[in-house]
């Protein structure tokens, strides 16, 4: 049986909201419409691409939190089921989604190549320790009706912990992102962490070796997802924590126009905290706009990057926070309005709630458009993409 969207019923709208729909800032544009699903087939952590022909790509996680299994599925654009899915990892059991910023994470590259990498279980080690926990990528190439083997993509760092990423373009590059130690070093510590990308300019057929990208003196919070993408005119973009001196958790965004070659750093704001707060953060563009979103001081924000890449008025929640926001995801529409998504009440091992509020293009928070539903489960996250006229939250 094919998996299928179950939906439920916006409930938080005002009576006037209910009847007009969330209104936009110019009269002329559509109401914001807002959706929220569960993730097919029981599956937790959906992460979601909507292709330029508006098909919707879905990655999600099933199994022990500490070593399951990736699953695949698409839908085409104006279907409503979605196709039979494809388990990724070749090797049964070799995910780890436990903390929530682990898991997998997909991109479509060339000709609709899907392109997929995640942190390695201890079923997936070479000697069933953290220390050797791999970071592993697959990929269905374009026309094939199945995944590659697993590869593992470190050679060159070790001590892989919070999440990685991948990322594609459309002229066959692809990008698998991680931050981790660098092989021969003395100091195991968050101070010498740093982010390595491992580039193929073939589709994903061959990788070459990873290379350091981040500052040094940046060091990388060490149970902290990271997020890469790509922006509609191909550069690569990366969100990373910083774990400066042990305590300088700066969100950094790092962002390359020559493939990988070079790159810029842009620190987005600042959270001095001594521990790692195990965060994640999201990337996403349509058409020209791209949105970053991340966590900060237990809140989440979200910029629009201009041409350049650099990101414009910061932006968050318009509701006073009363408790931690986590595992923000945000989504541009056709229109240039924002959707934020993020749980609250999540916890280790323990479940929560999604929000969400929807912002015009030029930043502001429109009046009344946010809302809430419950049931989002342990060690799972939300995604939100903009298809078929409305903004729709997976949980």
């Amino acid at each position: 049986m094919k998996p299928k969207f179950v939906a439920i019923v916006l409930a938080s709208m005002t009576a006037m909201a209910a009847a007009q729909g969330f209104q936009a800032g110019a009269p002329s544009e559509p109401a914001v419409r807002v959706e929220v699903v569960r993730t097919p087939d029981g599956g937790i952590q959906p992460q979601v691409v909507v292709d330029a022909e508006g098909t919707l790509h879905l990655l999600y996680y099933k199994g022990d939190p500490k070593s399951g299994d990736l699953f695949y599925t698409k839908r085409g654009k104006g279907a409503t089921d979605f196709s039979g899915p494809l388990r990724v990892n070749s090797i049964e059991g070799s995910v780890v989604a436990i903390g929530t910023d682990r898991g997998g994470q997909v991109a479509i590259g060339k000709d609709g190549a899907v392109h997929v990498a995640w942190n390695g279980s201890a079923k997936a080690s070479e000697k069933g320790s953290h220390e050797r926990s791999p970071m592993l990528y697959a990929r269905k190439p374009a026309g094939a009706d199945a995944f590659e083997p697993q590869r593992n993509l470190m050679t060159a760092s070790g001590v892989l912990d919070g999440g990685g990423s991948v990322a594609a373009d459309s002229k066959g590059k692809v990008y698998v992102v991680w931050h981790g130690v660098p092989n021969g070093s003395k100091d195991r510590g968050e101070s010498a962490r740093r982010v390595f990308v491992a580039i193929s300019h073939d589709d994903g057929a061959t990788f070459g070796t990873e290379a350091a990208v981040s500052a040094p003196e940046n060091g990388a919070c060490g149970c902290c997802g990271l997020k890469a993408g790509t922006d509609a005119e191909g550069n690569l973009l990366i969100l990373y924590r910083a774990a400066e001196r042990g305590v300088n958790r700066d969100t950094h965004l790092l962002r390359s126009s020559d493939y990988g070659k070079t790159f810029s750093d842009a620190r987005l704001d600042s959270w001095n905290l001594k521990s790692c707060p195990m965060t994640t953060a999201s990337i996403s563009h349509h058409g020209a706009a791209t949105v970053v979103a991340w966590e900060s001081h237990e809140d989440v924000r979200w910029a629009r990057l201009n041409s350049e890449g650099t990101p414009g008025e910061i932006c968050s929640a318009p509701e006073s926070r009363t408790t931690r926001r986590r595992y923000p995801s945000a989504a541009v529409d056709s229109h240039g309005r924002v959707l934020l998504a993020w749980t609250e009440g999540m916890a280790w091992g323990a479940g929560g709630t999604v929000h969400w509020a929807a912002f015009e293009s030029s930043g502001k928070a429109l009046a009344g458009a946010s809302g809430s539903a419950p049931d989002v489960p342990a060690w799972s996250l939300v995604s939100v993409f903009a298809v078929d006229g409305k903004f729709v939250v997976m949980r």
